[in-house]
């Protein structure tokens, strides 16, 4: 069997309390958290998902979503989230049973995810132990340095051939998430995303350009690009 970690766990602080809650945001009468349900649920990737929550009152939100979008023959926990991403991450693999092959860990704060994303991260996923949906990046960055004013001084511009930007969902094996993730708790790093994790043991994660915007809802003018796209894809 495969599962789907959701991380729905978020306490959205650069939202600037433009919102209640960034997830449960709704666009077309389906909330953000909703739509990524709604990929994994045409993708028919995972038979279980496990889905991390903030506190009772979005559980209970959260809950109403899942019960309109589950298909009949995946199986739904949740489980309360931690405060960083890793904690959640960790509390749901901990639910997830040892005969687990695949294990998708999706931030919910990404609600463009397609269905057809998910099954090619999981068949590269299969063949070589990991993969995540990344985009190269396309701007010109630059290294800084220190300066005498209140300002930071460009230093030299960075070769971006190589760079690439992360994003979600990230997948793996579920004996090497596990491992890694473990790995970063004994040696106590705080790591920001499962590639990371997976990396501390000298294992590759490809990655998968998911070749349409797949952006994460962090400040208020991301609800507006968003809602862009959504309406866009509705007609």
């Amino acid at each position: 069997m495969n599962a789907a970690i959701l991380l729905a766990a978020g306490r959205g602080s650069r939202m600037r309390n433009s919102v209640t809650d960034k997830i449960l945001y709704e666009v077309g009468g389906c909330t953000l958290f909703a739509k990524s349900l709604l990929a994994f649920r045409e993708a028919a990737v995972a038979s279980l998902w496990v889905v991390t929550y903030r506190d009772e009152s979005q559980k209970e939100r959260l809950a109403n979503d899942i019960t309109k979008m589950v298909p009949d023959d995946v199986d739904v926990i949740l489980v309360e989230g931690g405060e960083e991403r890793r904690h959640s991450v960790q509390n749901a693999l901990a639910k997830i049973p040892p005969e687990t092959k695949i294990v998708f860990v999706h931030d919910c704060a990404r609600p463009m995810i397609e269905a057809k994303s998910l099954t090619k991260l999981l068949s590269v996923a299969i063949e070589t132990g990991g993969a995540t949906l990344a985009h190269p990046v396309r701007d010109t960055l630059k290294q800084t340095r220190e300066g005498k004013g209140p300002h930071p001084i460009a230093d030299h511009t960075v070769d971006r051939s190589k760079l690439w930007a992360m994003e979600t969902p990230q997948t793996f094996q579920a004996e090497l998430l596990r491992e890694g993730m473990a790995r970063a708790v004994s040696e106590n790093l705080s790591v920001t995303d499962e590639t990371s994790a997976v990396e501390l043991l000298g294992h590759p994660v490809s990655l998968v350009d998911p070749g349409y915007p797949n952006p994460k809802v962090t400040t208020p003018s991301d609800l507006s690009y968003i809602e862009f796209l959504i309406n866009k894809d509705n007609g």
